[in-house]
């Protein structure tokens, strides 16, 4: 074992120019793995975010008749008694809101945005003073507001889909 740890230092030392650009080539190397790796843990763990706070929070909770449909988005399917549920939840210490999923067509008018049309839209119905308890898109906002209790007509919508349709909350009485 000493011979082949003196043999390997004397050959280090013998050959120093290939030494050190050996040594230069494992450090980048090192160091582009782990910088790679870092961005690479870094986005997944802020799509897990951006997922939980945007999209689907921890649990969502249906009624069993509502799975085998729920690319549709039926409206008949829902939990009768909601608050129950969640009084149920709140109770065990965790957040939660209420939250109506549905589709529907969105008619577009020249007069306001420019063009006619119609498009299929997924419409979330929310309830503005606990929804901020479980989604995070009051601290995101670009422009406008987000919904209070007292906006009996309001709507809140993408950035880009507002741009799209050419919305601008003030000129349509509602919120961007």
């Amino acid at each position: 074992m000493k011979f082949a740890f003196l043999l390997a230092m004397k050959n280090l030392f013998r050959y120093k120019r290939r030494t050190f650009i050996t040594a230069i080539a494992i450090a980048l190397g090192l160091a582009m793995f782990l910088i790679v790796d870092s961005l690479l843990l870094g986005m997944e763990e802020e799509s897990i975010r951006n997922l939980l706070w945007y999209e689907t929070s921890s649990v969502r909770i249906h009624t069993k008749e509502y799975w085998p449909d729920r690319q549709l988005y039926p409206l008949e399917q829902g939990i009768e008694q909601p608050q129950k549920v969640l009084q149920i939840i709140r109770g065990a210490g965790w957040t939660a809101t209420e939250r109506t999923m549905f589709t529907g067509d969105m008619i577009l008018y020249s007069d306001d945005f420019g063009e006619d049309g119609n498009m299929g839209v997924l419409i979330t119905a929310i309830d503005p003073e606990t929804d901020h308890d479980v989604f995070h898109f009051e601290d995101t906002l670009i422009d406008g507001r987000f919904l209070t209790a007292d906006d009996e007509e309001g709507v809140l919508m993408g950035s880009w889909f507002a741009q799209d349709i050419g919305a601008k909350g003030a000129s349509l009485g509602q919120q961007t």
